[in-house]
């Protein structure tokens, strides 16, 4: 006699020895159960067909901005694991573009203030000084103008100078102060020159 259940099938077996019937132990025999519906019923399933592998044409940059060609490739790299489409990786550079100008822009600021305030410290330093500052000042800042009108006519010397602020700095002021004193008559080897206005040049907008 043989029974079958879900999950075993029972077989138990009689065995005749002498004329007496007797009983051998009951054995228990998996059975296998299908995996799906379509097993069940014989259905022959067809094999998935692989997916192709996505790949990312060039990403769209603002004009005159770069970026670094291994993080490019990362983030390619990152897209095909995550399966995303080109649309969002444009997404997420476009985010890193907005990002970068927001730091460039608060480090500039920063920077700047820091310009700003040194410039300052330097102008200060100039107008206390008791040699070149203080009530010397007009005369001193009067007669480094009038040596750059004799050499340096053109005024790219002096704007250069100022751009740079080095005109801001003690030191520099004394030594063209010095040298103006040498020259505080209206010529130079018997030669004269004539001052032409132009627009002053500041650094960081401060002028002595």
């Amino acid at each position: 006699m043989t029974e079958t259940t879900q999950e075993t099938a029972v077989t138990e077996t009689t065995q005749v020895t002498d004329g007496a019937v007797s009983e051998t132990a009951t054995a228990e025999q998996p059975v296998s159960k299908p995996s799906s519906i379509a097993e069940a019923l014989g259905v022959e399933t067809p094999a998935p067909e692989a997916t192709p592998e996505i790949e990312y044409t060039d990403f769209s940059l603002p004009e005159g901005i770069a970026m670094d060609d291994g993080y490019i490739t990362s983030l390619k790299d990152f897209g095909k694991e995550s399966k995303l489409p080109q649309e969002a990786l444009q997404k997420l550079v476009d985010l890193r573009v907005e990002g970068d100008k927001a730091l460039l822009k608060s480090w500039d600021e920063a920077k700047t203030e820091a310009m700003k305030a040194e410039a300052q410290a330097w102008k200060e330093e100039v107008q206390k000084d008791p040699d070149v500052g203080g009530a010397k000042l007009p005369a001193t800042v009067a007669g480094i103008d009038k040596l750059f009108a004799k050499v340096d006519p053109s005024g790219e010397l002096k704007d250069a100078m100022m751009e740079s602020g080095a005109m801001l700095r003690l030191p520099f002021i004394k030594f063209l102060s010095a040298i103006s004193q040498q020259f505080a008559d209206d010529s130079i080897d018997g030669t004269t020159t004539t001052t032409v206005a132009a627009e002053k040049k500041t650094y960081m907008g401060l002028e002595l």
